[in-house]
């Protein structure tokens, strides 16, 4: 009996329910690192540090010859490159005393947290390609307004001129440029809106002119005065890559205590410029 498998002894080997619970933390904090906002991509497994993309020029029409002859055209092929290089990490180290004596389930408050914090981040990378993105840029840096029904409707326009698909977009407000155009009657009062209650009463704004919003504190805000870089993204503006999605490890190191790392591997890039649109607010 003395070398039979016990649960105690195979406790390393049962799965438990901490990485499942990482991703719902990860999902429900992170707005921008979906699929439905940014072009993602799993490639797990693979053995690989780069991900490039090719992007095609658009076609010419040219007229045919009285005799039926035709033009021959150049391919213009852009390479676009994702680098797996984001690998981070959130660690927790533990006391037993304290995994003994305490009410916490420390493993499962870690995978929600550390889950909801790797999510953030991977958002913030993203926001952060604001200075990438120069094709459009909408509002003033140096005398900066508050985020209006001009500026929504003009980055729309900036996409619409370039023939950017009217699906896939999203608009990307920091909290404050989201509450500016609450104030504005036309997106608050339920005359105006045609629901049954404003918006300021039932807490809805979930698209604005048929394109989903998202609101994120990490959208960027930068310089003096503070300017929020706001963004409206078609789904092929950025790439994200995930080689590892986030995964929780309990390590026992050499004393006694208890060890859990979180981490999360992946690349994210701008892939097409003109897909995007910069609006600049006041912060």
């Amino acid at each position: 009996m003395a070398n039979e498998i016990t649960v105690t002894v195979a406790d390393s080997s049962i799965a438990e329910l901490w990485p499942a619970e990482a991703l719902r933390a990860r999902s429900s904090r992170s707005v921008l690192a979906k699929p439905e906002v940014v072009l993602f991509k799993m490639v797990e497994g693979k053995k690989l540090d780069t991900i490039r993309f090719t992007e095609l020029a658009e076609m010419s029409t040219n007229a045919v010859g009285a005799d039926g002859t035709v033009t021959n055209q150049a391919t213009t092929q852009t390479q676009r490159t994702i680098t797996l290089s984001e690998w981070r990490e959130v660690t927790w180290r533990v006391a037993n005393r304290v995994l003994e004596q305490s009410v916490l389930d420390y493993g499962m408050e870690f995978s929600k947290g550390a889950g909801a914090r790797l999510g953030e981040y991977m958002d913030a990378t993203i926001a952060d390609d604001h200075a990438s993105i120069t094709t459009s840029v909408e509002g003033s840096t140096t005398n900066p307004g508050a985020m209006s029904d001009d500026l929504a409707l003009a980055s729309i326009v900036d996409l619409d001129d370039l023939s950017v698909p009217a699906e896939d977009r999203t608009f990307a407000f920091r909290p404050k440029a989201k509450s500016e155009l609450l104030k504005l009657d036309k997106f608050s009062l339920a005359y105006a809106t045609g629901l049954q209650k404003g918006a300021q009463v039932s807490g809805l704004f979930g698209e604005l002119y048929g394109i989903k919003v998202v609101t994120s504190p990490e959208i960027v805000s930068t310089g003096t005065p503070a300017v929020l870089k706001n963004l409206l993204l078609h789904k092929q503006c950025i790439g994200l890559a995930m080689q590892k999605n986030i995964g929780i490890h309990r390590k026992d190191p050499p004393d006694l205590s208890t060890m859990w790392i979180a981490e999360v591997l992946y690349g994210e890039a701008v892939l097409r410029d003109n897909h995007g649109v910069v609006i600049n607010t006041r912060g």
